[in-house]
């Protein structure tokens, strides 16, 4: 059986192939990162401490790691105006404390037994503000009888203590980098790895339905003289054949066009790039040479382009018009029925 041998059709599947690669790469790297957030998160939890430890005998410092276990949660009585996280009151059983949580965190921990069932929260240590302060006074002071002691700025620390814990943000600057570098490189990698095998696969299967006595006549017609190769455009112009290698592999025969329209991409009502899209006897609409029209030697190879497959084929229906919209709708009915009929 015989196969092609033209390096540019190669080097093309190649690139396809190292997309894949690249792919692989950026995943294993991925993997690697993330299993150093792991470690770092270990090392980050060997130094944390509980949270009244911190407030009492300050054992841990602002920022540091920190874990409280709760027997009691209140309602919101502050919430952040950018999110939906909130400052909430909680108790361990024996102290009141300030917690700051994601609206998803105090939903799970709402719906617990925490009394009997205690729940144990891990954040960072902050300093609580004095706005904060004023806010859960007041909070805490509205449900209190005329009677009863007041909370005030004077006395707040005595009661809930200099700090609060965070549960929203990640408590090591190196972690978080190590998990947004894991992220990107993960999706990144995915992304190459599915499109290398989406190219690859229709790259092998567009080789394989050419007819093996054509891939001859085709390399010698790319291999001649009056051969037009667009590097940037991975497109060929041959004597008889249309050959588009723009990440895929497509071979047309210019008899195969029955209609041809350019594509234009305008901004601000003015044209930038132009493509061009052709429907063939296979019921296909494809479109190739995107140029970025922005100089007159761009605007020459598009026309160039245009130009050429229209001499090799004069019977190609020419333009997007009602006309023609509605003729190849009908076209392509016919196309689709015959194939489903397996004529």
């Amino acid at each position: 059986m015989e196969n092609f041998t033209n390096e540019i059709i190669l080097k093309n599947r190649r690139k396809c192939k190292l997309l894949i690669v690249w792919g692989v790469i950026l995943l294993l790297i991925s993997l690697g990162v993330f299993y150093l957030a792991i470690k770092q998160d270990e090392k980050d939890t060997e130094n944390m401490v509980y949270l009244n430890d911190a407030i009492e005998n300050h054992t841990g410092e602002v920022g540091g790691k920190a874990y409280l276990t709760i027997k009691g949660l209140s309602s919101a009585f502050a919430v952040n105006d950018d999110t939906t996280n909130a400052y909430y009151f909680a108790t361990d059983g024996d102290y009141y404390y300030i917690l700051f949580l994601k609206k998803e965190t105090y939903l799970e921990l709402k719906n617990k037994d925490l009394e009997n069932s205690p729940e144990k929260l891990v954040g960072i240590i902050e300093r609580t503000s004095e706005e904060i302060k004023k806010i859960a006074i007041d909070d805490y002071n509205s449900g209190l009888s005329e009677e009863a002691p007041k909370l005030t700025l004077l006395n707040f620390n005595n009661y809930f203590g200099e700090y609060y814990l965070n549960e929203t943000i990640s408590y090591s600057d190196t972690t978080s980098i190590y998990n947004v570098i894991t992220f990107l490189f993960s999706i990144t990698g995915l992304s190459l790895l599915f499109v290398g095998i989406f190219r690859t696969v229709n790259f092998n299967s567009n080789m394989k339905k050419i007819n093996p006595m054509e891939i001859s006549l085709i390399e010698s017609e790319m291999n001649s003289s009056e051969a037009f190769y667009y590097n940037k455009l991975k497109l060929y112009l041959t004597k008889n054949y249309l050959i588009i290698l723009n990440g895929n592999f497509i071979v047309y025969k210019y008899s195969d066009i029955l209609w041809m329209y350019p594509f234009e991409q305008k901004y601000y009502g003015a044209t930038v790039s132009k493509a061009i899209k052709i429907f063939t006897v296979d019921g296909k609409t494809t479109m190739f040479a995107n140029i970025s029209i922005q100089n007159k030697t761009q605007k020459q190879t598009y026309e160039e382009i245009w130009e050429t497959i229209l001499n090799k084929n004069s019977n190609i229906k020419l333009g997007y018009t009602k006309e023609n919209i509605a003729y190849f709708k009908e076209v392509s009915k016919e196309i689709k029925s015959k194939r489903k009929n397996n004529y």
